[in-house]
């Protein structure tokens, strides 16, 4: 509150007062009168009053008296209030006029006024109209210039920051946001604007736009059932759509989602889409695979051994894939085997997927059905093909007990019952005093020898050898020898004079390595390299 006081015109005593408080807008003015202290009778008097705010008069009389003597304490002769709306400042004035002495008097001020900021927007709503079209709508609590408005996407910790996506102008209600996109969750608010700056905001609202398709949809036996779920589910999706084929077979949903009524004779291929809070649907996803409850298994895949050569020492290991139509497992296999297009002989089992059988020598084809939970059996596979052949031979023929060279050609034998020829071998040349393997060789084609890099020394040594026909190898072929290099002969030097020279030949073991010539007396021996 300010106060402001003058004397009333011819008499100092009497004090004319205006108090001016001003709260938000409005502006409030009261006009007061005071008498000092000095020994006058007591009188009484009216007065006229005049209270003017921001360019409105308020009027009126006033009866007062007054008693003899002694001081009289500050009265009260009107209050006026009034709202001055958005305006930064109020021109005030009190008038008091009395029709005796003390006279009268006018006090004129101006009083600053701040003008609050409006009310915030409530009751926020959004209105889903496309997955690019979004309406507000809010309650004004106030009147605005324009309202601010404010998005961000994502849910719980991940939102994104605020951003400005537009202003609506004048005292608006509604706003039309038309910058959105499919599977987001959007989130507003609100803020009005006038003389006073900006209000707080509104509470937020937020609308899920059309979710993505499940990803991942997978159908699974349980049982009697089927069991439909998902690996990856749109984030703003509440619960989920699922068709079975082109019927709809559950609405609002979770995932994982059980089918109980199911017909176990037909094939059933599921298809999922989420739908939000608000009930809007989106994309159906790809189709799960397919699952048949009863149903006998496709015929098995994967078959091995096919088209291979395979040793008659070990037993054949018949692989395959079992093809289940409703997922069940492999309950049981029959599987057929035959020689040179001979009679089959039939191997049976249950669960593994794998058979090991003993088979001769010859010309090799298999095939193989399995059963899953229906009583009945797949289809046969295709048939698979192989030959089993008596494993190769190979013989280290060279080196033999000793050697006496420090270069080694190795040379080996090959056989094979069946005349099949070597398609590939390998080598080996190992130092016997601390079992290092110095050198490896390997190559394909049917080399039979080969000369090793290896500078040898005195000792002992191992070679070994081993070579195949396509897939089949022969057991390694091994031959240990001792390096031993034989002493040189002693040399023998014969002279022979050559007159050319006008010196001595020398000749060691018949090779000449040089002259010894005579010089001042003394024979020198010039050699050669």
């Amino acid at each position: 509150m300010t106060s402001w006081e003058i004397s009333a015109s011819g008499v100092s005593q009497y004090k004319i007062i205006m108090d001016a408080t001003v709260s938000g807008t409005t502006v409030t003015v009261a006009a007061k009168w005071r008498r000092d202290s000095y020994g006058y009778s007591s009188f009484s008097s009216n007065a006229t009053w005049k209270i003017v705010i921001d360019g409105t008069t308020y009027s009126g009389t006033w009866d007062f008296s007054g008693p003899a003597g002694g001081s009289i304490s500050t009265k009260t002769i009107a209050t006026r209030s009034k709202n001055v709306g958005s305006q930064s400042s109020a021109s005030v004035s009190v008038t008091v006029d009395f029709d005796v002495s003390p006279g009268s008097g006018t006090i004129s001020k101006s009083v600053t006024v701040v003008i609050p900021p409006p009310a915030a927007p409530s009751n926020l709503l959004v209105a889903w109209v496309s997955d690019a079209q979004q309406t507000l709508n809010w309650n004004r609590n106030d009147t605005y210039t324009s309202v601010v408005v404010q998005r961000r996407y994502g849910t719980g910790p991940s939102w994104s920051q605020w951003q400005q996506v537009g202003v609506a102008a004048g005292n608006a209600y509604t706003y039309t946001d038309k910058t959105t996109y499919a599977d987001r969750r959007f989130q507003y608010r609100v803020a009005g604007v006038a003389a006073g700056g900006q209000s707080s905001w509104s509470g937020t609202a937020f609308i899920d736009t059309t979710p993505a398709a499940p990803t991942g949809v997978a159908a699974a036996r349980s049982g009697s059932d089927i069991v439909v779920s998902a690996s990856g589910t749109p984030p703003y999706a509440t619960s989920y759509d699922v068709r079975d084929g082109a019927a709809t077979v559950a609405s609002g949903v979770s995932l994982p989602w059980t089918d109980v009524a199911v017909d176990p004779g037909i094939p059933h291929t599921y298809t999922v889409r989420g739908v939000t809070a608000a009930g809007l649907a989106g994309v159906w996803s790809s189709a799960s695979n397919t699952v048949q409850l009863i149903a006998p298994p496709n015929p098995p895949s994967g078959l091995v051994p096919n088209g291979t050569v395979l040793p008659s020492d070990q037993d054949v290991v018949f692989q395959w894939v079992h093809n289940p139509v409703d997922s069940s497992p492999q309950s049981a296999f029959e599987l057929q085997w035959r020689l040179d297009a001979g009679a089959w002989t039939t191997v049976t089992g249950t669960t593994a997927q794998s058979a090991a059988v003993t088979v001769p020598v010859g010309a090799l084809e298999w095939q193989v059905r399995t059963k899953g939970a229906d009583p009945s059996f797949s289809d046969w596979s295709a048939i698979a093909t192989g030959t089993v052949i008596d494993r190769p031979g190979v013989a280290v023929v060279q080196p033999a007990d000793t050697w006496d060279a420090s270069v080694l050609t190795v040379e080996w034998t090959w056989f094979q019952a069946q005349s099949r020829p070597q398609s590939a071998w390998q080598l080996e040349l190992i130092r016997v005093s601390d079992g290092v393997t110095v050198e490896s060789r390997n190559g394909s084609g049917d080399t039979s020898s080969l000369q090793l890099s290896t500078r040898l020394t005195e000792g002992d040594w191992t070679v070994r050898a081993r070579a195949a026909t396509g897939d089949v190898w022969s057991l390694w072929g091994t031959e240990t020898f001792t390096v031993v290099f034989d002493p040189p002969g002693e040399p023998v030097l014969t002279g022979v004079w050559d007159e050319s020279q006008g010196g001595v030949a020398l000749v060691v073991a018949g090779e000449q390595y040089g002259v010894a010539v005579l010089d001042g007396g003394v024979w020198y021996a010039e050699f050669g390299d």
